[in-house]
């Protein structure tokens, strides 16, 4: 199954390392977004909204598969 891993470069709560670490183990088909400035779950929000509608692509992108 794809696998989309989402993080904020500046989280509070789990280092983004991590993020990257996770990412680099994963199988493809997968994606990482570093979010600049993105904090722990404010990525929907940031950027006046241009994460949220790729988010909501990319589900729309998958569902109709």
């Amino acid at each position: 199954a794809p696998v989309l891993v989402i993080h904020g470069t500046e989280d509070p709560v789990v280092d983004v390392s991590n993020g990257k670490a996770l990412w680099d183990k994963l199988s493809e088909p997968k994606e990482l977004w570093l979010i600049p400035g993105g904090r722990h779950t404010d990525f929907i929000w940031r950027d006046s909204g241009q994460w949220s509608k790729k988010f909501f692509s990319l589900l729309d992108s998958h569902a109709a598969k």
